[in-house]
């Protein structure tokens, strides 16, 4: 999927430095990842003991920026037609400038 998305001009941020500073529209693609664990000798030698084999999931997102509304149309409709039940939600994004800063006051 991601070549298809880039064959139309979106753009995978991975990296919140790289994410555009001005206004732009996006999709985030909701997706559960799954890794096996093997599990260690301990749990199969010995049960009760050590930590036996199993799955972790993780609830991970993709970040796809289009630059036009045009672009994003394209990207949900490529959405829409490779995924069976797709979790996503597009959105317009104005990112904000934010600053921080220490104040003391003494007396």
């Amino acid at each position: 999927m991601s070549l298809t998305y880039n064959k139309i001009g979106m753009v995978r941020v991975k990296d919140a430095a790289k994410v555009p500073q001005d206004n732009h529209y996006a999709i985030l693609i909701f997706t559960t990842q799954s890794v096996w664990v093997p599990g260690d000798e301990r749990s199969r030698t010995a049960p009760g003991h050590g930590y036996p084999e199993h799955t972790d999931y993780y609830e991970t997102f993709e970040y796809w920026v289009a630059d036009t509304l045009d672009m994003l149309k394209a990207g949900i409709a490529l959405l829409e037609k490779e995924r069976d039940t797709p979790k996503y939600r597009a959105i317009h994004v104005t990112p904000l400038a934010v600053s921080t800063g220490i104040r003391v006051d003494i007396g």
